[in-house]
């Protein structure tokens, strides 16, 4: 208060909401993916295998994927697309 010489207490309450997301296939957004399967794949041929990053929460969150090995053979074998960005809730 305007003047007054005593300190004021304030207490805030509030909630922590944390983020949850799941792999989903791109050609069935109800179907989740656990895990991509590339089955057999010729030598030096591309051979392109898709997932989908849904954000099931009610807070947007900022993600950044990498492929983690210590082959770096096999970590230049693998491309995310897009590797980072931000995701709206509920999408």
């Amino acid at each position: 208060m305007q003047g007054s010489q005593r300190n004021l207490e304030m207490t805030f309450l509030g909630h922590v909401i944390a983020p949850t997301f799941e792999f989903v296939d791109p050609n069935d957004p109800l179907k989740s993916k656990s895990e991509i399967n590339f089955g057999k794949v010729s030598y030096d041929f591309e051979y392109k295998e898709g997932i989908v990053l849904k954000n099931t929460s009610s807070v947007e969150f900022a993600y950044n994927l990498k492929i983690l090995s210590e082959n770096k053979l096999l970590q230049n074998e693998f491309r995310i697309i897009p590797q980072s960005g931000v995701i709206p809730e509920k999408s």
